[in-house]
């Protein structure tokens, strides 16, 4: 004898759809590469259900737990409301016990109390007895899996496939081989910085390759895509995408600022970044509006710890070359690769 447990949602109309247990914990502990689209912006009823079972097969329910997840724009969880259901929910089934018999203080405050509230819910009789036959396998309910990560606007439906483990791995990877080449490029700065080298020119010798790796890339999506059968977005009209174009185009000129301003001499690379940061500083306060006060003081705090770690890197770089100079390491090599050969 053992026990089990079941995860189900609940929709508005009824029907239900089962969550394994994997995927919630997917979706809980790794919000950022986990998301169902399905249920972007919502707040979804959930039942979580343990059973009894005999020789693997489930007997009777035994425990019932009825809760309200919430979900972002972007279908991620939203863990820290859960935590704190989950937290308020414990503190209210404790405080009848943990209260002062003699006083009647309750040690649960009204802000908990409300938290509690809206972390849970309550069945009607029919709705609660369809939950426990579907818990027992007495009727069929849909699966619910997570979202494959597609180009961001895609829509998917709600038995979209999830994404393997092993795939995030490549997918980080083959964005990590367009980055450091594809100007403005940060170690291409940090290579100019330590080696003497021509920011400009390296920023020129690195737009073919990237462009051949984005070409290449693409293709290599789109016949993945197509071979598994992936999900796809509706397709785009022209005047939509023109208009998106137009949308984006005060955003997209942030790199051609940067690069015009160095290859035509008119800036220095550290005056350009500057310039094309003060830019991108603009049109987020007055095109976008998406840019506040508080947010931008957490980015500077942000940049300032990001500079000093490439600092780091760079003061690294410098002591160890003068140790390799001052101690003549390349000479020594040379000479005992010629002995050795």
């Amino acid at each position: 004898m053992g026990y089990g447990y079941r995860k189900f949602i609940v929709h508005d109309d009824g029907t239900l759809d089962r969550m394994r247990n994997n995927v919630f914990d997917r979706l809980l502990r790794d919000p950022q590469h986990h998301s169902m689209p399905a249920m972007a912006g919502k707040r979804v009823r959930m039942a979580d259900i343990v059973v009894q079972l005999e020789n693997r097969r489930p007997v009777c329910v035994v425990r019932r737990v009825y809760l309200v997840v919430s979900f972002d724009e972007e279908g991620r969880l939203d863990t820290k409301r859960f935590l704190q259901q989950q937290w308020a929910l414990v503190e209210s089934a404790l405080d009848p016990v943990l209260a002062e018999p003699n006083h009647g203080d309750r040690i649960l405050d009204a802000a908990s109390r409300f938290i509690a509230q809206g972390g849970r819910w309550r069945p009607q009789a029919g709705l609660a007895q369809r939950i426990d036959d579907a818990a027992l396998g007495r009727i069929a309910a849909g699966t619910v899996r997570l979202a494959r990560p597609t180009c961001r606007g895609s829509s998917s439906g709600p038995n979209t496939m999830r994404a393997t483990e092993a795939s995030q791995p490549r997918r980080r990877t083959a964005s990590a081989v367009i980055g450091p080449i594809f100007p403005p490029s940060i170690p291409f700065v940090i290579y100019a910085v330590i080696s003497g080298a021509s920011i400009g020119k390296l920023f020129l010798g690195g737009m073919i390759p990237a462009f051949i790796l984005v070409g290449v890339l693409m293709a290599y999506v789109a016949y993945i895509a197509r071979k598994r059968n992936y999900p796809r977005g509706a397709r785009t009209t022209l005047r939509a995408f023109a208009v998106d174009t137009l949308k984006a185009l005060p955003a997209l000129l942030t790199p051609a600022v940067l690069l015009v301003g160095i290859y035509t001499g008119v800036m220095t690379p550290t005056e350009a970044a500057a310039v094309a940061a003060l830019y991108a500083i603009v049109i987020s306060f007055f095109i976008y509006r998406t840019l506040k006060p508080s947010a931008l003081m957490k980015i500077l705090k942000s940049t300032l710890r990001t500079t000093g770690s490439i600092f780091l890197i760079v003061m690294g770089a410098y002591v160890f070359s003068y140790i390799v100079a001052v101690e003549q390491v390349a000479p020594a090599v040379a000479e005992l690769l010629a002995d050795a050969a």
